[in-house]
């Protein structure tokens, strides 16, 4: 793995070095922490169901956050929604964050739907409840305007 490596690397270099050298320890600790919980992350499926009124075609965010956060979320994958209903993968390249760990709050996924496939999914009118994630588990939101 490129990232231990690096991190090994600077840590060897600046073996006894007291200001630095705890600091790259925790970073290759963090490093392997991460790489020890990859795969339980690196391949989320969410199915994306929609109310008969809501047209495919437009652009279809689905992200993963902390349950009752907002702000940036964990991870998020953007597609043009071709057809409903539909499912997402959210991959390992998806993640904006670090991967929860075991004393990480519940993660939720939900989803907005913007129907013109050129709009910023921000502004989206169309949206999910937050539902939880189970690890193994096709997640299944819908689709439904916003009240």
């Amino acid at each position: 793995d490129l990232a231990e490596e690096a991190w090994l690397e600077l840590y060897r270099r600046n073996k006894g070095n007291v200001e630095t050298e705890a600091l790259f320890e925790r970073s290759l600790q963090h490093v392997r922490e991460q790489r020890e919980i990859h795969a339980k992350y690196s391949q989320i499926q969410v199915r994306v169901e929609a109310d008969e009124t809501i047209a495919a075609g437009g652009s279809l965010f689905v992200f993963l956050r902390y349950e009752g956060s907002a702000g940036q979320p964990l991870a998020a994958r953007r597609v043009l929604a071709s057809k409903f209903p539909m499912t997402v993968t959210i991959n390992s390249s998806d993640w904006l964050s670090d991967y929860p760990n075991e004393n990480s709050p519940n993660v939720v996924v939900g989803a907005r739907y913007n129907q013109s496939a050129s709009r910023n999914v921000s502004d989206a009118a169309i949206v999910t409840e937050m539902m939880p994630w189970r690890q193994g588990d096709v997640t299944v939101v819908t689709l439904q305007e916003a009240q």
